[in-house]
């Protein structure tokens, strides 16, 4: 469900009354039954659980929070945790393949979580994985992070050798897992500008090459450090599969510049695909009748086909 006062409400609603939805594809709504009926009133939008034609159920996922107008952040911070949580449950219990996840407002979780830090680690966390990565895709290109929500200070001394090989590995294997590539080649973006050639001793020459030379011997397809002002253009000619990006806004500023309108959020990790869209909750945008819809329909898209270039 995400934030009720966001945008993911409508955009779950408008995207599952799509024609093209396949028709043999089960979905389930975690949410608050209630609320979601408020908003398809209010915005005259079908209920697509009510649709002959649409294999979709809803799970109300607290009876509590059922008749809640979300009026208080408490609610609202509650109503998002319940829902994850009850998406999460059933993946596990493998009574579904995959969640699509609906943005959230992090200053509003946490109120009830002061720690949270975004989607992924929570995913981490709840399901106990050693490792997850966060993978953005805006169809062109396709990001990994080494490192995410932490300050720009403290990436240098994050981005180890057993973090980068980590994800590189994590990367390798569940682009085989999830979307049927068996050998993927993986591009890695260096952390200093020219790759470090203005460095006596910079972490290309101490983290990168070992790491990068350790897995191309296993048989990986990996290949750098690449400078990264050069890396991400000549990455949209398709050479390579995956660019594995040390730091955050190295590589989201890189996907997300030519328009959010087809990126998406991928964990990597988890024993399912989890996606969600690559924007954030725009109260700005509820209502509007011109909502983009793309990165959510591309995250449900991808969820149910597991190909990246949905």
């Amino acid at each position: 469900m995400g934030e009720p006062l966001g945008i993911g409400p409508e955009l779950i609603l408008r995207t599952l009354n799509r024609e093209d939805l396949p028709s043999d594809v089960e979905v389930s709504i975690f949410g608050s039954r209630t609320w979601f009926t408020h908003i398809a009133h209010r915005m005259d939008i079908p209920l697509p659980w009510e649709q002959l034609d649409r294999s979709i159920s809803f799970v109300e996922v607290s009876e509590e929070l059922e008749k809640s107008t979300f009026s208080t952040t408490a609610d609202r911070a509650q109503m998002v945790i319940a829902s994850l949580d009850r998406g999460i449950q059933s993946c596990l219990d493998r009574h579904h393949d995959a969640l699509v996840t609906a943005p959230l407002d992090k200053s509003v979780i946490r109120n009830l979580l002061p720690n949270f830090q975004g989607h992924t680690g929570y995913l981490q966390e709840k399901v106990g994985c050693s490792n997850t990565v966060m993978l953005m895709d805006n169809r062109e290109i396709r990001v990994a992070m080494v490192t995410d929500h932490i300050p720009l200070l403290e990436v240098s001394s994050a981005v180890t050798q057993e973090r980068l090989e980590s994800t590189i590995l994590t990367t390798a294997k569940h682009f085989q897992k999830h979307f049927g590539v068996e050998h993927p080649r993986i591009a890695v973006a260096a952390l200093n500008p020219h790759a470090g050639e203005i460095s006596d001793h910079p972490e290309e020459n101490t983290v990168f090459f070992p790491v990068i030379e350790k897995l191309s011997k296993k048989g990986l397809r990996v290949e750098g450090p690449f400078p990264a002002d050069t890396l991400f253009a000549l990455a949209r000619k398709g050479t390579w599969d995956v660019i594995i990006s040390p730091y955050h806004d190295q590589g989201l500023v890189a996907v997300k510049y030519p328009g959010l309108e087809h990126v998406v959020n991928i964990t990597l990790g988890l024993p399912f695909l989890r996606t969600s869209p690559g924007h954030g909750v725009a109260y700005d945008r509820v209502g509007n009748q011109n909502l983009e819809l793309r990165s959510f329909q591309r995250a449900l898209n991808i969820a149910i086909t597991g190909r990246l270039n949905s």
